[in-house]
């Protein structure tokens, strides 16, 4: 109740400033200015819900996220020792304090989050309608059609990595891909779905992601148990719950 109080407070000023003819950037200024084909608009009740929904249904697919990224990291030290080092650089920009500017600049920890989504997406595919007659692999698909689009399959298969070997070999965690000019297109990964439908909590689930490494990488060293089984859940989740030990570094990473 607290929550949905201070959002309806967001949500009149965002009407009020709306009514006066100003821009209200961000997701509350998107739904207030909402309007359907037939002129109808959002309740203050809807608004305000569908916020809370935004924040409550990211929880599971970020926290299975970041286990994921977790269960790699613990075979990929250098990594880990890159995203400290992006930290380093980060804090001496913007010191300590993790602000919108400082996640901005966390370009290494989302390539990290990304190349994790790429190899184990939470949400292993969508269903789609067919709005009208395609043609898709040379089969026509007639409109009306269920449609399960693989996201796990395309992004397996991006032709972008097909065929590589080494560091570049498609099966393999390698952060380091996604910071190409190449990588840093969405190319077949569709983690988040794609078109109008696209996920309204990508930003923010990013945002919360980065800022966890961040203040992982910032002041502990850490290790998890990957002697176990991954069951299917909100995504594949560690059948062990994934215990992870923690223990200061004994140089953190701090502003000069």
């Amino acid at each position: 109740q607290a929550l949905l109080a201070h959002f309806q407070e967001a949500v009149s000023a965002a009407r009020a400033k709306l009514a006066a003819g100003q821009q209200v950037p961000g997701i509350i200024g998107i739904l207030a200015a909402a309007v359907d084909e037939e002129g109808n608009t959002l309740t203050d009740l809807e608004i305000t819900e569908n916020i809370l929904l935004l924040l409550l249904a990211g929880h599971d697919t970020s926290s299975t996220t970041l286990t994921r990224l977790l269960s790699a990291l613990q075979d990929h030290p250098e990594v880990v020792q890159q995203l400290r080092q992006e930290q380093a650089a980060v804090v001496a920009r913007h010191g300590e304090q993790i602000t919108a500017a400082a996640i901005r600049d966390m370009d290494y920890a989302e390539a990290a989050i990304r190349e994790s989504l790429r190899l184990d997406p939470v949400v292993s595919g969508l269903f789609r309608v067919a709005a009208k007659d395609i043609e898709m692999g040379g089969y026509l698909v007639p409109k009306n059609t269920p449609i399960l689009l693989p996201l796990h399959h395309l992004a397996a298969n991006d032709e972008r990595w097909a065929g590589q070997s080494g560091q570049d070999d498609p099966a393999r965690f390698n952060p380091a891909r996604m910071t190409t000019e190449q990588g840093r297109q969405p190319g077949a990964q569709m983690p988040f779905g794609s078109g109008p439908r696209f996920c309204l909590g990508e930003r923010l689930a990013m945002a919360e992601m980065k800022c966890v490494l961040a203040l992982l990488v910032r002041q502990y060293s850490f290790s998890v148990d990957n002697n176990t089984e991954w069951v299917q859940g909100v995504g594949r989740v560690p059948k062990n719950g994934l215990p992870l030990r923690l223990q200061r570094l004994a140089q953190p990473v701090v502003a000069a």
